[in-house]
């Protein structure tokens, strides 16, 4: 059960679409507002007809509503940019940014992160068959890849989850989220 993230697309959209119910729920607001002050203004119209022929008391009109508005915040722009260029360099900056199946940019690996990444599928394969955690930490400080943290057991639990590339079965064993690499490799490497 791989941690999915959700399409900035579909996010943009979303907040969007709560915009608008925002606004159009702040217009509905404004329109009872209007309606509370043009009855309190018939009240105090009422009132002081009345206590002008003596017959209530002087009555002071109700100021206008003075309750604030929910504020909106400003819609987000998306500014267009360059494409990325996804290929393999050697003078890549500190992070590198993943896909997820269909193409869209996931999420940005640290090279420690993608040390654990390529790690763990090297001892996935080599085992031809899903590991639990504390096995791919073993099989992990045997290739000499470090986890840090207080608890590293944890961590690589924490990078797995978030790489589209496992997932977690359901006897907690970590194994290959996509369909063509589930076969057991021939042989190890």
């Amino acid at each position: 059960m791989g941690t999915k993230s959700r399409n900035i697309t579909d996010l943009i959209e979303e907040r969007k679409s709560l915009a608008a119910r925002v606004a159009k729920l702040n217009a509905e607001l404004q329109e009872l507002d209007e309606e509370i002050f043009a009855g309190a203004q018939l009240y105090a119209q009422a009132a002081q007809a009345l206590s002008a022929l003596g017959l209530g008391q002087k009555v002071q009109a109700n100021p206008r509503p003075t309750r604030p508005l929910i504020s909106i915040p400003p819609p987000m722009v998306v500014l267009s940019r360059p494409p990325i260029d996804f290929h393999e360099d050697e003078e890549a900056s500190d992070s590198v940014l993943r896909l997820t199946g269909d193409g869209r940019a996931k999420t940005r690996v640290t090279p420690g992160g993608q040390a654990i990444i390529d790690g763990t599928a090297k001892v996935l394969k080599e085992a031809g068959r899903p590991l639990k955690i504390r096995e791919i930490y073993e099989g992990l400080s045997k290739l000499g890849v470090s986890i840090t943290g207080k608890v590293p057991l944890n961590n690589l639990s924490a990078h797995l989850s978030r790489s589209s590339v496992f997932e977690l079965g359901p006897k907690s064993e970590w194994w290959f989220a996509s369909a063509e690499k589930q076969e057991p490799p021939e042989g190890g490497s």
